[in-house]
């Protein structure tokens, strides 16, 4: 008596493929959801600078400038959170104030992301096992 097993291990192999699907769009879910937790709590933190109506100047850029971008990696997906506004860094780590060549001040770091980072990591843990 001869047994075929040809369908079972292709079938296997759909298995195997289907698993690494699965482990990837997990991943993604995952680490998508948690950088839009992420953005909303840094933009609650992030100020808005205040300017005359003469001036002309619009408030709400450093607000606006957050975003995230995933990318593929080896064991999975991730997910970075980012502002390009020129100051971000300023506002997030404080910065000096120079007057006529000689440090006058020094302005304290906001540390908005940071804070919001801190903030998510307490939930990320859950956060996943329900995504799971």
């Amino acid at each position: 008596m001869k047994a075929n097993f040809s369908q079972l291990i292709q079938f296997q192999k759909q298995l195997k493929k289907l698993d690494e699907t699965l482990k990837y769009d997990t991943c993604k879910k995952v680490a998508n959801g948690l950088a839009a937790k992420l953005i909303k709590l840094t933009k609650e933190k992030t100020p808005v600078g205040q300017y005359n109506k003469k001036s002309g100047k619009k408030s709400g850029t450093l607000k606006k400038g957050w975003r995230a971008k995933g990318m593929i990696i080896p064991n999975g997906y991730q997910t970075t959170v980012f502002n390009q506004v020129e100051y971000a860094p300023y506002v997030e780590y404080g910065h000096r104030i120079v007057k006529n060549g000689k440090t006058v001040g020094f302005v304290l770091g906001r540390y908005i992301l940071t804070k919001s980072r801190n903030e998510v990591e307490k939930i990320a843990n859950d956060y996943a096992q329900n995504m799971v």
